[in-house]
């Protein structure tokens, strides 16, 4: 055994590389390995590990699916007023754990994304942004998503 690779995905399908475990050659000896996700999302969490041999063979094993839910005070995502006849605020609060960057982005009904910004964060981690329902958003129901690294929030809007 040359190495293990350890990948993570949140959707079981697109997996990222998270870790490269070294192995220990051939032994009939038991080995044991670890690895530790230190940054687990919020939510199921899909892990693949894969053998690779020092003649390049590989085996990929079973897909492992372990929830994680965080400890830490999570974000709290609001729309008002709810629905919107003009304007709306969105808010997010409470975040002092997740200080990068925040994409918010409103999703229409197929899921297509219609208008994305990138609101300035305050000293507490969130953020206070206005949307304009007149700025060629048809009435309906949308998704209001806001992003991290860390963690991604929604809270349904209903445009009138």
């Amino acid at each position: 055994c040359s190495h293990f690779n350890v990948f993570r995905s949140t959707n079981g399908i697109s997996f990222e590389d998270l870790a490269r475990i070294p192995g220990n050659g051939t032994t009939t000896q038991p080995k044991n390995y670890s690895f530790r996700d230190a940054s687990p999302v919020n939510g199921t969490n899909y892990y693949r590990l894969t053998q690779t041999d020092f003649n390049g063979a590989q085996e990929t094993f079973n897909l492992i699916a372990v929830n994680f839910a965080s400890t830490a005070p999570e974000c709290v995502l609001t729309v008002y007023p709810n629905p919107c006849y003009e304007n709306c605020t969105v808010t997010l609060g409470d975040c002092p754990g997740d200080n990068g960057v925040i994409t918010v982005e409103m999703l229409d009904a197929s899921g297509q994304i219609v208008s994305s910004s990138v609101p300035e964060r305050n000293t507490q981690g969130g953020f206070t942004t206005a949307v304009d329902t007149e700025n060629n958003l048809a009435p309906g129901v949308y998704i209001v998503r806001s992003r991290s690294s860390k963690a991604v929030y929604q809270q349904k809007a209903v445009i009138k």
